[in-house]
């Protein structure tokens, strides 16, 4: 089967369905007057070594026909915590997408604690074993109706002992959660393998 994307006859979703498993960055942001947004992103990928850098991608408008808050934050403080979502609280990082008024605290919607940062004023959440604190690099407009890329610099990251082995992370002991495609679908890092690669 081929489908011309630039035709309605591509079924909506099929591309992040193919992508998979994409990891969460579980964002937190916070507003001018103080208050705290948290929401999960799939279209995200660490992208750089030195300096160290991040990218998520923000897709659409929100119910109200405003940009996510997330998004709006990050312009005007242009700051925010890259955190993620451990297995243990899946349900936590879920009720995180729901669809609540800016003036809203997510973190505590959901019931968790805040971690304060070092170098930038948004908290991280506490229940994440790993935590970034990144600065904006720069927000691109890509193609389509409000399709934006929001790329930072990680400047500081905070990584819970009990994640670690050997001084590297543990994908065993930490169980991340990841994106399938679809709304509901999710993964978890149970198993793993290695291959060396070739000199």
């Amino acid at each position: 089967m081929f489908y011309p994307a630039k035709e309605d006859s591509m079924p909506p979703g099929l591309l992040n369905s193919c992508d998979v498993p994409r990891s969460i960055f579980w964002i937190s942001t916070q507003s001018r007057q103080g208050i705290i947004n948290l929401a999960p992103y799939s279209f995200s990928s660490a992208v750089a070594y030195k300096p160290p850098q991040v990218m998520f991608a923000v897709t659409g408008l929100r119910k109200n026909r405003q940009e996510a808050d997330t998004l709006a934050n990050i312009r005007e403080t242009r700051e925010f915590v890259v955190n993620f979502p451990p297995y243990a609280f899946r349900n936590e990082m879920n009720q995180t997408c729901a669809s609540v008024a800016p003036e809203v605290d997510e973190m505590a919607l959901a019931g968790l604690e805040p971690a304060a940062s070092v170098l930038v004023n948004p908290p991280g959440v506490r229940a994440s074993p790993i935590r970034l604190e990144c600065r904006l690099y720069r927000i691109f407009e890509l193609l389509g109706d409000h399709n934006t890329m929001v790329v930072g610099e990680v400047l500081g990251m905070h990584i819970e002992d009990h994640v670690l082995s050997n001084g590297e992370v543990d994908w065993l002991k930490y169980r991340p959660i990841a994106r399938m495609g679809r709304s509901d679908g999710y993964t978890v890092v149970n198993t793993l393998f290695s291959m060396h690669r070739p000199e």
